[in-house]
């Protein structure tokens, strides 16, 4: 949209333009008016523009405070009562580097202490158990102490817990914004790195398993690709720091994704969630987020309504005595979506059932025939004695009940199975296609012609 386009080229411009003439104002003007100037002003200079480039909403506030402390006259008496030698407006860079440094923690500090504010209030806590309504009254003497352990917490960057649940919280240890320490691979279980006997004995939860493993590699490409443009748009929030924590909701999925860094141009994320078999504390997530909340009309004790465009008077007040917000309602990513489609209504024809089973055996051919793996297949002495009885019994037959003239177009009616020599003739020029297809793509491998009748044995294993 036109705003987005206008936000970029605005970020732009304050970034590559705005922030270095600052830099270099503030250098000429009293850059030499610093102690130990070489050392120090290099370092006031790169912390701003590293600030101004990664997150410059976060420079506004000890920028402007800066500006106002520094123009305004110290020598008229406390706290300040600068010398007269000093001149207020060359301490500026000096103000600025402090400004910069601690206005994030006092941002911190703020953000803490509204959760806690949020997470203690009375009408905040389920009342599910008894220690609940033990550990309530008791924690309001301690409130001192939580408050002091905010600050602690703020200053190290270190998280607060809640002790069992509870609305008391103790202040953890210090960790990287990358608090994961377990490094989470996806694995993606298919047909070639899973044995078939593994497939046909695995429970439900492993096909979830594999579900979200497909899910989460296509949605973290899909992030990879879009999320530093979105960002930069503002698409998901007008400023986003670096420990931000964002829950994508759609119908019964939800995803968590942690910023880790953000920079200029680029962006560090975790991405953690997309449980196909939820719980019920995940449907609770999806439904609070998703709920549409301009549909409250209540006032105190009545339902007046509310002004065009305004929420009503008892829906905000819930919504801030809440720890998290809505900041986008619709946003747009490359996915897709699975859905439960029954398969009797399709294979109810017999054609088509036939058809089916030819085209999966096929698909076994092609792959056993296109395998890295098909000399040493051929070589091994127990791929030997299992085709040993097929090779010697030209009459060989597999009589496996399941087998059936209905749904296999090779089946023997004199044998009542599969025999090898139906199995040859229907499938013999679908074996040497895939062979000369073979002998395409490795041309200096042997020829496979001497070998057709053995591979034909083979793929009828």
């Amino acid at each position: 949209m036109n705003f987005e386009i206008i936000h970029v080229w605005m970020l732009a411009l304050e970034k590559n333009l705005l922030y270095p003439l600052v830099a270099m104002a503030v250098l000429t003007e009293c850059g030499w008016y610093l102690p130990w100037a070489r050392f120090i002003a290099p370092l006031i200079v790169l912390r701003f523009l590293r600030g101004g480039f990664s997150h410059p909403q976060l420079i506004y506030v000890p920028l402007a405070l800066a500006f106002t402390l520094t123009r305004f006259d110290w020598k008229t008496g406390l706290p300040f009562g600068l010398s007269n030698e000093i001149s207020p407006s060359t301490v500026f860079p000096l103000v600025l580097y402090l400004l910069i440094v601690l206005y994030p923690k006092w941002l911190e500090l703020y953000l803490k202490m509204s959760f806690v504010m949020a997470y203690v209030a009375p009408w905040q806590i389920s009342w599910g158990s008894a220690f609940h309504a033990f550990a309530q009254p008791f924690s309001i003497p301690h409130s001192a102490l939580i408050w002091t352990q905010t600050v602690v917490s703020s200053l190290i960057s270190a998280p607060l817990n809640p002790f069992l649940g509870s609305s008391f919280f103790t202040t953890s240890y210090v960790r990287p914004v990358k608090f994961w320490e377990r490094d989470y691979n996806t694995k993606r279980s298919d047909a070639s790195n899973t044995t078939l006997a593994s497939q046909i004995d695995r429970g439900p939860m492993l096909d979830d398993s594999n579900l979200n493993a497909v899910f989460y590699e296509h949605l973290t490409r899909s992030l990879q690709k879009s999320l530093a443009g979105d960002l930069q748009m503002g698409r998901w929030a007008t400023s986003v720091q670096p420990g931000d924590c964002f829950i994508l909701a759609s119908f019964y999925l939800n995803c968590l994704v942690h910023i880790i860094e953000v920079g200029n141009g680029f962006v560090t994320f975790q991405l953690r969630g997309l449980e196909f078999r939820g719980t019920y504390c995940h449907q609770r997530e999806v439904e609070a987020i998703s709920d549409d909340q301009t549909q409250g009309t209540g006032c105190c004790c009545c339902a007046p309504g509310s002004l065009p465009g305004f929420l009503s008077l008892n829906t905000a007040w819930s919504l801030r005595w809440l720890a998290w917000e809505v900041v986008t309602g619709k946003y747009i990513i490359d996915g897709y979506s699975i859905t439960d489609n029954s398969a009797v209504n399709l294979l109810q024809v017999h054609e088509l059932r036939r058809f089916l089973v030819t085209l999966y055996v096929k698909c076994i051919v092609y792959y056993a025939l296109a395998s890295n793996k098909l000399q040493s297949w051929l070589s091994n002495e127990t791929v030997h004695a299992t085709l040993e009885p097929i090779v010697t019994n030209p009459h060989y037959a597999d009589v496996d009940h399941l087998f059936c003239s209905t749904n296999d177009e090779d089946f023997d009616m004199n044998k009542m199975g599969i025999s090898r020599s139906s199995f040859t003739e229907w499938y013999s020029l679908w074996i040497a296609h895939c062979i000369h297809k073979r002998s395409e793509r490795n041309p200096d491998e042997e020829l496979w012609v001497v070998f057709l009748l053995l591979l034909s044995r083979f793929c009828f294993m």
